[in-house]
């Protein structure tokens, strides 16, 4: 049995991946499903690189009956290369697209409480790989999926 939150995770993980763009360029993509839990070490030939992971939760109790539920998610975005314009394409014309549809139709769970997905903002970092000798770009950007749900009662 699922739980809404894995229902809205695992419906953004799937329209990132149907994005034309990050569908034919993304090589690696990291997403932290059932099995073994993965640490994200970032190297050259895993580039493009898409992570998609929990990164925060909590419950803000709003109404007499109704609680909301911003649930964030960590998505990485990693290219190798001195080139940052890649990195862009991909946040830009990928994620950013993918947030902006995602909040239009609150990615088809408006039904299960779901109210829309925003981007919470985007971090930048160059970093050289293990060996020093090639620069990796991440874009790490946090994406809020707000949830409006009835509180559980004891």
């Amino acid at each position: 049995m699922s739980s809404w939150l894995t229902d809205g995770r695992l419906a953004f993980i799937a329209r990132l991946q149907a994005n034309a763009l990050l569908a034919g360029e993304i090589r690696t993509w990291i997403v932290f499903g059932s099995g073994l839990q993965q640490r994200l070490i970032i190297e050259p030939s895993q580039c493009p690189l898409c992570c998609v992971a929990p990164l925060e939760g909590v419950m803000q109790q709003r109404y007499n009956v109704l609680a909301e539920y911003p649930q964030k998610l960590q998505v990485d975005l990693a290219v190798e290369g001195q080139d940052v314009s890649s990195a862009e394409e991909l946040l830009t014309e990928g994620l950013y697209r993918v947030i902006q549809a995602a909040c239009a139709d609150s990615l088809g769970l408006a039904a299960d409480g779901c109210k829309g997905v925003w981007c919470d903002g985007t971090n930048w970092i160059a970093r050289p790989d293990q060996e020093g000798a090639r620069l990796i770009w991440i874009a790490t950007t946090t994406v809020r999926i707000g949830w409006c749900r009835t509180q559980p009662h004891e």
